[in-house]
């Protein structure tokens, strides 16, 4: 069932063209790292985000992190490397370094990639600094 949406998200994907995707890795209750990953698209006039999957990853590096990405675009027959033009993550420079991060290997690799940074990630920044400024509401999230 899995592979048959997979198959169809990537389908969408080939038949849209260019595409973005987000990424953000993660610990699930038995404390292993995973990578999700989601692409987003337009097609016929619609933006369409489609998670694609959760990936095991041992390796937290750039190198390592950016290796599971773009096995996973291989894995469903994507052409990143010339329809790739988006890329969202947070701000961890594991992710986000210019120089060494994930978002320059690929860029290395799909050359239209931007690298922006996720707006959800900036806005659950803001509300955690914005919650620490109430005492009464740190004050009860701490209990």
């Amino acid at each position: 069932m899995a592979k048959m949406i997979l198959n169809e998200i990537a389908s969408e994907v080939r038949e849209a063209g260019e595409f973005a995707i987000m990424a953000d890795e993660s610990k699930d209750c038995r404390k292993t790292e995973q990578l999700s990953i989601v692409l987003r698209y337009l097609l016929h006039g619609t933006v369409y985000e489609s998670f694609v999957g959760f990936v095991p990853t041992a390796d937290l590096t750039a190198e390592g992190v950016s290796t599971q990405i773009l096995c996973q675009l291989e894995k469903m027959k994507l052409d990143y490397k010339s329809m790739l033009v988006g890329q969202g993550y947070d701000g961890a420079s594991v992710m986000s370094g210019k120089h060494k991060g994930v978002a320059k290997i690929i860029k290395d690799k799909a050359t239209l990639a931007l690298y922006v940074h996720c707006h959800a990630h900036r806005l659950n920044l803001a509300l955690v600094d914005a919650v620490k400024a109430v005492n009464s509401v740190r004050d009860k999230l701490l209990l």
